[in-house]
Order: C-alpha cells, then sequence, then structure tokens
C-alpha cells in the first residue's frame, strides 16, 4: 500500500480512537470522509471496487481481470517490453509471471482496508447516535431498546436478550458478531480479537493492530502505539500546513498585483472600442456626404454645359432644314418668264434670310461648355487608423512585480513583459493616408471572419477545433460556451449543438459527414449529426482527458489523451488496435499532443505541442519522422497546435507562439507560411483546409480573444 494510504488511513483513525480535547489540535483536524477511503479502492482501469486485487511492482493494485485483459492487448500489439507489463498508471515495468496474472501478489492490504472501513462504518454510525444504537429486530416491534452487539452477516444491531436468540440458531453459528462501543466510546475492537481494543499500528503491514496481534501475526514487525503515530503525522500536517499557507500569501500578492493590471487592461479595451466604433461611424458619414456632394456637382454640369450644347445642336439642324427646303424648291421648280418674276423675289429672300443667319459657333462658349466628365478614383486608400500598444510604465506596480517570489520566475517573467494597452488616448488611433498593397499573387485572401467574444449565437469562446462539413460549412468547438456551433461558407451561424454536460474539445468529420467531439467533462467520445442529434457515446474508462480527434480514410478514428500522454487508434468503438507515447524511448514520448491528424495513407499525425515538434507514425503505428524543433526560424515551432493535411499531401501546423501557419512536404520540409502575423494571424490555435483551399483558423488569447478566420489559400 502507499504511503498516501496509510497516512490517510491513521489521521481517519484518530477520530476513533480519540475524543478528548486534551488531545492537542487533533479535534480540529478535518476527517476523510467513507467516500475518500472507497477512492482508493477502486481499481484505475474499470473504476469499480476491487475484484482479485493484485500488486504491482510499483505498489500499484488493479483486478486481476483487469490486468490480465491489459497485458492481452500489449501482447497483441507487440509493443510490451518482452516478459514485462507496463504499469498503466505510473508506466513501471513488472515481470509478467509465466503462469499469467495468477502468478501475480494479491494485495491483501485491500481485504482489510474494506474490512476495517466496514468496521468504522458501524461504529461510526454508533457512536453518532444513529440507528445502530436501536435493535432491530425490537425496532420491527416498535420498541425502541439499545442494541449492544452488531452481527456483519445480519448487518443488523441487537440488544443483549435478541442478541441471546442469534447466538442458539444454528445457522448463525458462523456469523461473525462484534460488541457495540457504548456512545461517546473512543474504544475500537479488534476485528480478529472483538474483546480487544486497537492500541497500535503496524508500520510494516500498515494496518493497525491489538495487543493480541502484535503477539501473533505482527510479531516483531515495526509497531508503534496510535497516538504516537498520529501526533508524527500532524507534526507533519502542521509544518506542511504552515508552507501551504505561506504559498496561500504570496498568491495572493500576486493576485493583488495582477487584477488591477487585467482592469487597466479591460478598461482600455473597452474604451478603444468604443473609438473604433466611433471613428468608423465619423468616416461612414464623411463618404457619404462626399457621395451627395459629388453627386449634386455632377447634376449642375449636367444642366449647364450638357444643355447648353444640346441647344446648339437644335439651332443648327433647323437652319440646316432650311437650307435643304430651299435646295428641294429649286430642284423641283420650272422656270418660265411668267413665273421667274414671281418666283425670284421669294427665292431671294428666303436665301437671304438664311445666309444672314450666324452660322458661326462660339469658340470661347464652345470651350466653356465643351467638357469631359470622368470619375477619377483616389490613388491614396484611407486607413481606417492603427492600434498602438503602450507597455506597462506605472513604476509603483512595476517595482511590485519585481518582488513576486522567486519560487515563480514564469509568472514574475511574463508579468514584466505583459503590455498596457492605453488605447483611449486619441493618439493611439491616427489616421493613415498611405497603405501599402501587396503585390504578391499568393497572398492568402481573407474571406470572412468572426471576431465578437460572447456567447451568443454566432460568438465564439474558447474556440480551439474546427472542421469542415460538406456543402463548405465549418464547425467549431466553442468550449467556453460547452457547445459545437456551425458556419456557412459566409460566416454565419446557422446551427448550435448542446448536450448534457458536453465540453467539447477536439472534433472531426467523419466519412458520414457526422461531428465527433472529444468530451472532456465525460472522458468519452461523443458524436452528433449536423443537425445535432445524437448518434453515440463511447470510451468512458478509456481515457484520462481526451483531447484531439481525427478520423482516418479507412475510418479508424485517432485520440489524443493529454492526461497520459498518449495517443490511441480505435478501429471501432471498443477496440483500440494500438496506443502511442508509452514507450521508454524519449522520442516516442509525448508532451501535451493536443492535436492529431491523418495523412492520405493513414497515417497518423502528432503536433507534440510542450516538444515543439510533429510526429509521424506509419498506419501500422512504427515511428516515421520527427518534424522541427523549438524556434522562430522556418521549419521550427513554438507550441505547435492544430495540423492538417490538403489532398497533395502537404501538412500544415498551426505555429502557435510564432503567429503563423506553416505548409510542410509531408516527408518534414518546410514549403512556407500560408499565414503571419502580417495576416493578421495571432495565437492561431485549430486548422482546417476544405478542398476548395478555404483555409480555416480558430485563435484564442485569453481573455476575450476568440475569432475565426477563413482564407482562400494557395497550395
Amino acid at each position: 500500500m502507499s504511503s498516501k494510504r496509510s497516512s490517510v488511513l491513521a489521521v481517519n483513525f484518530s477520530a476513533a480512537t480519540t475524543s478528548s480535547p486534551s488531545d492537542g489540535n487533533l479535534g480540529t483536524c478535518n476527517e476523510p470522509s467513507p467516500s475518500e477511503f472507497e477512492e482508493l479502492l477502486q481499481c484505475m482501469i474499470c473504476f469499480e471496487s476491487f475484484n482479485d486485487p493484485k500488486i504491482l511492482n510499483c505498489a500499484h493494485t488493479f483486478c486481476a481481470k483487469c490486468l490480465d485483459d491489459y497485458h492481452a492487448t500489449y501482447a497483441t500489439q507487440k509493443r510490451a517490453v518482452s516478459g514485462n507489463i507496463p504499469c498503466p498508471t505510473c508506466r513501471e515495468l513488472t515481470p509478467w509471471p509465466e503462469n499469467g496474472v495468477e502468478g501475480l501478489r494479491r494485495d491483501f492490504k485491500i481485504y482489510q482496508i474494506e474490512e476495517l472501513l466496514k468496521n468504522m462504518s458501524v461504529l461510526s454510525q454508533s457512536n453518532s447516535g444513529q440507528s445502530l444504537n436501536v435493535c432491530n429486530y425490537c425496532n420491527a416491534l416498535d420498541k425502541k431498546v439499545q442494541a449492544k452487539n452488531y452481527c456483519f452477516n445480519c448487518e443488523k444491531s441487537y440488544c443483549t436478550p435478541c442478541m441471546g436468540k442469534h447466538s442458539k440458531n444454528q445457522l448463525f453459528n458462523n456469523h461473525k458478531v462484534i460488541s457495540l462501543p457504548t456512545k461517546n466510546s473512543s474504544d475500537f475492537p479488534c476485528k480478529y480479537h472483538p474483546n480487544e481494543i486497537i492500541k497500535y499500528f503496524c508500520k510494516s503491514c500498515d494496518t493497525v493492530a491489538c495487543t493480541l496481534c502484535l503477539l501473533d501475526q505482527h510479531n516483531n514487525h515495526n509497531a508503534i502505539e496510535i497516538k504516537q503515530m498520529i501526533n508524527e503525522q500532524l507534526s507533519d500536517i502542521n509544518f506542511l500546513m504552515a508552507g501551504v499557507n505561506e504559498k496561500k500569501d504570496e498568491l495572493m500578492k500576486e493576485l493583488e498585483i495582477l487584477e488591477p493590471i487585467t482592469k487597466n487592461c479591460s478598461k482600455s479595451i473597452d474604451e478603444a472600442e468604443k473609438l473604433i466604433r466611433s471613428r468608423s461611424e465619423t468616416i461612414i458619414r464623411e463618404v457619404k456626404n462626399k457621395e451627395i456632394v459629388m453627386l449634386k456637382t455632377l447634376d449642375n454640369i449636367k444642366n449647364s454645359k450638357l444643355k447648353h450644347l444640346e441647344k446648339e445642336i437644335d439651332r443648327i439642324k433647323f437652319n440646316l432644314n432650311k437650307l435643304k427646303g430651299i435646295e428641294s424648291m429649286m430642284k423641283n421648280s420650272t422656270m418660265t418668264p411668267s413665273k421667274s418674276l414671281r418666283t425670284y423675289d421669294l427665292l431671294i429672300q428666303r436665301m437671304r434670310t438664311i445666309l444672314d443667319v450666324d452660322s458661326q459657333l462660339d469658340v470661347n462658349n464652345l470651350s466653356q461648355n465643351s467638357i469631359f466628365v470622368k470619375f477619377k478614383p483616389g490613388s491614396e486608400e484611407f486607413n481606417f487608423g492603427n492600434l498602438d500598444e503602450k507597455r506597462f510604465s506605472n513604476t509603483a506596480q512595476q517595482s511590485q512585480l519585481n518582488q513576486t517570489p522567486a519560487s515563480y520566475p514564469e509568472l514574475r517573467s511574463r508579468s514584466k513583459t505583459q503590455p498596457n494597452l492605453e488605447l483611449n488616448d486619441p493618439k493611439y488611433l491616427k489616421p493613415c493616408l498611405k497603405r501599402s498593397i501587396s503585390k504578391d499573387e499568393n497572398r492568402a485572401k481573407l474571406n470572412f471572419e468572426i471576431l465578437v467574444h460572447g456567447s451568443k449565437s454566432g460568438e465564439l469562446n474558447k474556440p480551439l477545433w474546427v472542421a469542415s462539413l460538406l456543402e463548405y460549412k465549418f464547425v467549431v468547438s466553442d468550449g467556453g460556451n460547452k457547445r459545437l456551433q456551425i458556419f456557412d461558407q459566409l460566416g454565419k451561424s446557422v446551427n448550435v449543438i448542446l448536450a448534457k454536460s458536453l465540453e467539447p474539445l477536439g472534433i472531426a468529420v467523419t466519412m458520414k459527414n457526422n461531428i465527433i467531439t472529444a468530451d472532456t467533462d465525460q472522458k468519452r467520445i461523443q458524436v452528433f449529426s449536423p443537425d445535432g442529434k445524437s448518434i453515440s457515446k463511447w470510451g468512458l474508462g478509456k481515457f484520462f482527458n481526451p483531447c484531439g480527434v481525427a478520423v482516418c480514410p479507412n475510418g479508424s478514428i485517432i485520440v489524443s489523451d493529454v492526461g497520459d500522454n498518449s495517443v490511441s487508434v480505435y478501429k471501432n468503438e471498443n477496440t483500440c488496435v494500438f496506443r502511442l507515447g508509452i514507450s521508454a524511448q524519449p522520442e516516442l514520448q509525448f508532451k501535451e499532443p493536443f492535436y492529431v491528424a491523418s495523412g492520405q495513407n493513414n497515417e497518423i499525425i502528432v503536433s507534440d505541442s510542450k516538444n515543439h515538434c510533429v510526429k509521424i507514425f506509419d498506419s501500422g503505428g512504427q515511428f516515421v519522422a520527427k518534424i522541427g524543433s523549438e524556434g522562430s526560424k522556418d521549419g521550427e515551432f513554438k507550441s505547435p497546435r492544430g495540423v492538417c493535411t490538403s489532398v497533395e499531401g502537404y501538412i500544415i501546423v498551426a505555429d502557435q507562439e510564432n503567429n503563423r501557419v506553416t505548409m510542410l512536404t509531408r516527408e518534414g520540409s518546410f514549403v512556407k507560411h500560408l499565414l503571419t502575423s502580417a495576416d493578421g494571424i495571432k495565437s492561431p490555435q485549430g486548422v482546417c483546409l476544405t478542398r476548395k483551399k478555404k483555409l480555416a483558423v480558430t485563435e484564442f488569447d485569453p481573455p476575450k480573444y476568440s475569432t475565426l478566420k477563413v482564407f482562400d489559400v494557395t497550395i
């Protein structure tokens, strides 16, 4: 039995053996409840009470059948070290006996603890004045008689007369009976010698004992009086409590420092948001006013210049028609001496009338009215404005941050570099007259983005995973809101999937277009249809903290578990084909494998976050390659997160702390950065790529930066 169990057992036993205030601060010690002991009596494989408990060399105990099945799984996978079995809890190797699980030592201490718990439960109820102080037989006859004995087989309390009847019945000859202590008694009878009181604790066997036990099965063992052991343990507890209180004071001090900084940062963000909205309204209003002025000017041009030109055209056409009429008259008339005298004067008069008309255009007037109107868009685009960050400058609080306890260097380092955004000052929202536009045709183009942090439909909170459905929809693991949310290709929320106690992390889409998610709250896998209908739930008891999921082309399901830093491949809901990350070789181990993906040939691709690399295994679980190391150069990573593949076989990785999304060949060679901070990428988390080359990226930067962005990219 572990030292943790023995210490807890001794502290709990103190309440059953002592009740006097004279025992120091013993009476103020919080006693573990029986339910806490029962947790120690559960197999960590099946999470049920032990059935034939077997103990390994590392002192961890499991059910015999659970260990046998566990070893059989390893033998089938041919991944276990020859002749050994790794502990499911700590991975320490234990030689596997030739006769199988029966050859492992039986953990008799489990039986002793169970029996002791039963005794303690009975006596605890008796001392608390509960139903055990009443004879059950008499109570059935509506008589209240104090019980003097308790039978463990019958699980009944008896008074002295009823106990006499019990003893005379031959069927009850082998029943185990103890005498109940009187109320407020601190004596605790030995289960092997009911007439003896437990006074000692055997350190060799890690159990309590009476005087006769010390002379019998615990003879010459290392034993001390229970009160002495309790005093020793209380001394240790009090010493640790002093450290706990000191640590508590340190944390409270850090909290006092960080809370006002966070408050000021949040206030500056809110004020900056107001200024941004005001700036937007002002620009829109100015653009509308400019539109009205320009259209009015254009209308004036139309009314003045264009109408004058049209009037000149009408005048010229009128005179031209007169000339054509005279020409026609001359062609059709027959000149005789009598007619010529009559028509001569008329023709001459008409011709002179027309010739006297001024047919020349006014050149000056024409130059003023003959214009060509063209709208020329401005060559310089007006930028909305910039957000500038200003570092924290309060010297008093900066001095406090420097006094952060040395035991928290990481926190102190973060505090020194935490910027204090003073965006409420208008000078940090200055307009820019010129904006450089990249001429790179391969640059990613933003389709849409969801920027609102919140809990309403269309808003996000901690969106760590994203996957693509058919019809080019995107499903997002909206972890902070404990739901799945589906967006169409225009960024509109079209469905929200909620389920009882659902806390989704990793998500993937099956061949049937169903959504599979890792439910970290229930420690299992759940499957939903796109309309939110629950299809199946499985894996309960198989995971510590399931995180990432992926679906292989052959239908297998990959599940990463950050609880024990492993990755499992399931053929179906009940069959685990093999498990990665439990090898003794460091290069085959993981540290926080949050995200997983599958290649075209059913390869397993693992984003090994804290090892700052990506690891690839073939479809049989054999190690293929390790890609990258910690750094910011091309091909290097800092806490890589989401990973996916393209139809061409490229591997796409969200490089969180480098604020970029990187593309690699299937062999691991660096190709290019698909997205960087220049594209507005900040702390990328999940990634997925559709067949139409739309790259979806989720971003999360606590406390309130939660986004979904979809880009058109060139692969």
